[in-house]
């Protein structure tokens, strides 16, 4: 059975860990890449932040975004980036 057919079994049976496991994913990979993707996000919405908001919510936002990328590990580099932007208001009102 190939990753693909474990996937499908597992999606039917609710469970992700045989799926995980067959595509040899580690928890890690994916939380860097949901890392990643969050810090391109952010780095997509700063520039509606900066023209779309007042100044103190514009600066307010860069700050948080560069505060949060500098202050991560060297092991993990963008450790909990997502959970951080997510309550970051100017990046969700920049969505909105």
């Amino acid at each position: 059975m190939t990753g693909r057919h474990t996937c499908l079994t597992a999606a039917r049976e609710r469970t992700w860990a045989p799926c995980r496991d067959a595509l040899h994913l580690g928890v890690d990979s994916l939380s860097d890449d949901l890392g990643l993707a969050a810090a391109l996000i952010a780095l997509a919405l700063l520039p509606v932040v900066a023209r779309r908001l007042l100044l103190g919510d514009a600066v307010y936002g860069i700050a948080a975004f560069v505060f949060f990328l500098s202050s991560s590990t060297p092991d993990n580099p963008l450790i909990s980036l997502p959970r951080y932007l997510l309550v970051t208001y100017p990046f969700v009102v920049a969505l909105a």
